[in-house]
């Protein structure tokens, strides 16, 4: 069992105490008036503006500091950590979950609700990164209530997407959970380009068949369609002789991808490519799946992985959420301040009853007082 205090700077509120004390210190009383008969033989005296007395009523100042106390502690937060409280945490379970949203990831709606239905507190994380969405999901359930911890990574899991190295890193008190979900068609958006070969006669068979073998037909570049065309120039046919400067960034992308090639823009949508390698070399696929990769989103490009991780792989890297061990209630949803609010208010009507009565009791004194001296 442990006491603790989710907001400690509630406690600057004891500094109030001071004040009930100062009151019972500095309080005047009523003055006990003595019949005299003549006062010019009593020296006169000068009071002192502030002077301290002796505290009489003690339960009174009690009640008052126990106020100010109750209520400093209520600002404070406190939680009492008991055993049943524990349990009623293990038996909970909060749970980020991590949903592929790339082109083949499938349709995750129905795993979704499932797991949410059965989780005390989640959230959803879409992303199209598996590894940073792990990481978001540690750091969202670091804030969560007390409870079970779960991570459900919910994806068709192609090769590459996630490993054992960022399994690892998700924390002990962390569990680990992955559903595979079926994979869908690939649907990737074809990047804006058209790819033209310049080949000599005897080689444009062998260029239509790498051209085609990317997706494209050998056509001349459609640039009311295509943002982007690129010419390939092989061995045999004479490029222009001059190159011109690259304008844009997909250029540079382009040429990046390229690097034994001569590269140059013709305009700020189109550019060349010169290879010095015949149409029938492997140069020229490998030099047209470059420049469709380089003008890829970088999701895209890796959608086009057909093997997916296997199912006894992802098994082997799950892990039940373990229970919750050595949490200490920093993010309870539910503390126990309403008790000392409710002490607080107790204090107050046993506060308001003992200053009548002590006053219902200076009252008859003084009428006493009075009528004996009468």
């Amino acid at each position: 069992m442990r006491f603790i205090l989710l907001h400690p700077a509630g406690l600057a509120v004891l500094a109030a105490l001071v004040a009930p004390i100062l009151v019972h210190l500095l309080l005047r009383r009523r003055a006990r008036r003595v019949p005299f008969p003549s006062l010019r033989f009593v020296r006169p005296a000068n009071a002192a503006a502030v002077r301290l007395r002796a505290i009489t009523d003690w339960p009174l100042l009690m009640v008052r500091c126990a106020i100010v106390a109750a209520a400093a502690l209520a600002l404070a937060r406190p939680l009492l950590v008991t055993p049943a409280r524990r349990a009623a945490w293990d038996a909970r379970t909060a749970r980020a979950i991590v949903v592929d949203v790339t082109p083949t990831a499938g349709d995750p709606s129905a795993a979704v609700a499932e797991e949410r239905h059965g989780a005390f507190n989640s959230t959803i994380i879409r992303s199209t990164a598996i590894d940073a969405g792990i990481a978001e999901a540690v750091a969202w359930l670091d804030t969560a209530p007390p409870a079970r911890r779960e991570v459900v990574v919910i994806s068709d899991f192609q090769l590459g997407t996630v490993d054992r190295l960022t399994v690892d890193c998700v924390p002990e008190s962390v569990g680990v959970r992955f559903r595979q979900t079926t994979p869908a068609a690939p649907s990737l958006a074809e990047p804006a380009v058209q790819i033209n070969v310049h080949a000599p006669v005897p080689e444009r068979a062998v260029a239509d068949a790498a051209l085609r073998a990317a997706g494209q037909e050998s056509a001349a570049p459609d640039r009311g369609a295509h943002r982007r065309a690129v010419a390939i120039y092989t061995r045999g046919v004479r490029p222009p002789e001059e190159l011109g400067r690259l304008r844009a960034p997909w250029m540079a992308a382009v040429a990046a991808g390229l690097p034994n090639a001569r590269t140059g823009a013709i305009d700020e949508r189109s550019m060349l490519v010169v290879l010095d390698t015949p149409a029938s070399s492997f140069e020229l696929p490998r030099a047209i799946r470059s420049i469709r990769r380089a003008l890829l989103a970088p999701t895209a490009w890796r959608e086009l992985e057909p093997e997916r991780l296997p199912s006894a792989t992802l098994a082997a890297w799950s892990r039940p959420a373990p229970p919750i061990g050595g949490v200490d209630g920093e993010n309870a949803d539910r503390d126990d301040r309403r008790w000392f609010w409710l002490a607080a208010l107790a204090f107050i009507g046993l506060e308001t009853w003992l200053r009548r009565r002590v006053d219902a009791r200076t009252s008859e004194v003084s009428a006493g007082e009075t009528v004996r001296a009468a």
